[in-house]
């Protein structure tokens, strides 16, 4: 039933959607990506986004659980990276390969240190969880709980069996036996209590299923196995094999598994699906539109099908919205009244380059093109876009929406020191502010949207987008300020140019909209000024002479990687390639410091310290810090 409401939602995504071009009635590409989507939905992996100690077995949903247990009965049991809770374990990630060969997570609380190193194949599984440095609790205890995983949600429980031993084993049996696994436990002090085994921690603990191994035949399978991703895998990316190695492995570890929709998807991270998530208990995940469409961009060095699945899931929110929502999150929630940055054509096009396979294309084209469409039918004043907040409300329970909060929040530049005293205009729902760096993404946008409408045929779409990036490419020239040799945005209540800066500013290099003069001045006087955006940590989203960036508070003069990443791929338009190297190294060198002192990859990154996860509003743990090394792969 669930399946085939979805296979309905995607059959509008080959249908002709606000004017654009397709074959009505071609379901080739609707069945391709649900091929490919049961493909991806199987076998064990860390899927459950509550904890990273959870292997969870797809499409059944049988599911091992550890948990800490220390001397006083306290149980740890959300084990995450970066758990804001209040006395929460805490968790290093490490090594994470996406088809689950490999995993290693380390956890310590109430002086409880281990290690858990997993492996899977089909039906066969292997936990080992083994000390690290001395466990000071001798009592403490590992909880190993085997498991339906959403007892109340998935449609098999109450067919299936879950079968507990008191001694070691168990075992998980389809009523139609068409899947049937046992299992066994290995540990010092094994014991039965409530449906759960415990083992004490100071000792290696082994959960397996299939056929019996010892803890050294499991040793030595994992040692095998981390070569094999070390070695073979990201060996292959030469002197960027640590980047690419960081980037499969935090792009693993945040793929997770929806029951409710059915889905297999990467977030930002674990604490924010929790934190969106409307029923916690069913597992629960947020997308966020220009996070996924990077994320997307990012994975398709990964897995083919987790690249597509994430673009595919998110893009087509555009039935509903009309445009792709700033979030989507699980029972189908959106926030319809205002986008993000338009970056989906630019992720679609390259991962098609990676594959070139036209039905994701196709599937994805006629939304794209209605979401290009949308931004200048909403967001357009006077030849330039500014972001905004639509009077409309979807998601249950949102409050603000028309509000000036919500158009800044369009941004993805939440508290950004740019918008500091700008007003909505409540007549047009847009910011009282021409964006050069929307303006700019957008023309970006519209490139990238035509070379997939040329591939796929669509002749006249394609000289429409075209059209329609030199006409505001050409209006970009409005927002220069020949006196300070920079590109400005302009208050469209005054007429007067907004001097408040940030790294979205340097984004018409992504449009190709300056002149060679306008460039080397924007790069030379500004971009490489160190009293402005140059330093040791690069680039802060305030300037440093911005009375901002001493805050250091999220997008007030913080670092960021996707920010980063789109001044990038402008200084890629640039002629002197020794900025755009200088600018790479020092991103990359800013990612790996936080990654190998702690396995952690941030949101964001103090400009002064090159800290991350130095104030409680930055996630350790999110994706999208990776787009800082990813860049380097690119740029090789």
């Amino acid at each position: 039933m669930k399946k085939t409401f979805f296979l309905t939602l995607l059959l509008c995504a080959i249908m002709p959607v606000a004017g654009a071009k397709t074959r009505s009635g071609d379901l080739e590409p609707v069945r391709n990506y649900y091929r490919m989507l049961d493909s991806l939905r199987t076998g064990w992996n860390t899927w459950d986004t509550r904890s990273m100690f959870t292997q969870l077995y797809l499409p059944e949903a049988f599911s091992v659980k550890l948990a800490l247990v220390d001397a006083k009965g306290v149980v740890a049991e959300d084990l995450r990276a970066g758990n804001p809770r209040q006395d929460a374990a805490y968790v290093h990630p490490y090594d994470h390969m996406f088809d689950n060969s490999y995993s290693e997570v380390d956890a310590t609380w109430h002086g409880i240190s281990v290690k858990l190193r997993s492996t899977s194949d089909g039906d066969k599984l292997v936990m080992l969880v083994t000390p690290t440095g001395e466990n000071t609790d001798k009592n403490g205890m590992i909880r190993i709980k085997p498991e339906y995983a959403w007892p109340n949600a998935n449609s098999i429980t109450g067919r299936d069996r879950l079968t507990l031993d008191e001694k070691s084993s168990f075992r998980f049996e389809t009523r139609d036996k068409h899947v049937s696994m046992s299992g066994g436990i290995t540990g010092e002090g094994l014991c039965f209590k409530d449906g759960s085994y415990f083992c004490k921690s100071g000792s290696p603990i082994l959960i397996y299923t299939g056929d019996p191994i010892s803890v050294n035949e499991a040793e030595k399978i994992l040692i095998e196995k981390k070569r094999v991703f070390e070695d073979e895998v990201c060996a292959s990316y030469g002197q960027n094999k640590e980047l690419y190695r960081a980037i499969h492995s935090i792009l693993s570890w945040d793929t997770i598994y929806d029951p409710g929709d059915d889905i297999v998807v990467t977030p930002v991270s674990r604490n924010w699906n929790l934190r969106w998530s409307i029923v916690q208990d069913y597992g629960g995940y947020v997308l966020f539109d220009w996070d996924t469409y990077f994320a997307s961009f990012m994975a398709s060095k990964v897995s083919r099908e987790l690249a597509y699945s994430n673009v595919v899931e998110l893009t087509k929110s555009v039935d509903q919205c009309g445009f792709v929502p700033k979030s989507r999150s699980d029972h189908n929630s959106l926030t319809a009244d205002c986008s993000q940055p338009p970056v989906g054509s630019m992720a679609v096009w390259n991962i098609y380059n990676q594959f070139k396979e036209k039905w994701l294309l196709e599937l994805l084209y006629p939304r794209l093109l209605t979401w290009n469409r949308w931004w200048t039918e909403a967001r357009q004043t006077d030849g330039l876009l500014c972001w905004g907040s639509n009077v409309k409300r979807i998601r249950l329970g949102e409050r603000g929406t028309g509000s000036t909060n919500h158009a800044i929040l369009e941004s993805g530049l939440d508290n950004s020191s740019m918008y500091d005293g700008v007003k909505i205009n409540p007549e047009t729902g847009q910011l009282n502010l021409q964006d050069v760096g929307l303006t700019s993404m957008y023309v970006m946008d519209c490139e990238h949207l035509a070379l997939i409408a040329k591939e796929l045929g669509h002749k006249q779409d394609a000289k429409e987008l075209r059209k329609r990036a030199e006409f505001f490419r050409k209006n970009i020239q409005r927002f220069w300020c020949e006196e300070d040799g920079m590109f400005y945005n302009i208050n469209t209540e005054t007429g007067e140019f907004n001097r408040r800066t940030s790294a979205t500013n340097f984004y018409v290099l992504l449009a190709d909209a300056a002149t060679k003069e306008q460039s080397r001045r924007i790069v030379e006087e500004h971009l490489l000024n160190e009293n402005e955006f140059w330093g040791e940590w690069v680039i802060p989203m305030s300037p440093r002479n911005d009375p901002a960036f001493q805050q250091q508070d999220y997008w007030r003069g913080r670092i960021w990687g996707p920010t980063n990443f789109l001044v990038y791929l402008g200084l890629r338009n640039y002629p002197d390639e020794s900025v755009m190297k200088a600018f790479v190294d020092k991103s990359v060198r800013l990612m790996l410091k936080g990654w190998n002192e702690n396995g952690y990859i941030y949101e964001n990154w103090n400009a002064k310290t090159g800290e991350g996860g130095d104030r409680s509003n930055c996630d350790t743990f999110y994706h999208w810090g990776a787009l800082l090394g990813f860049m380097a792969l690119l740029d090789s």
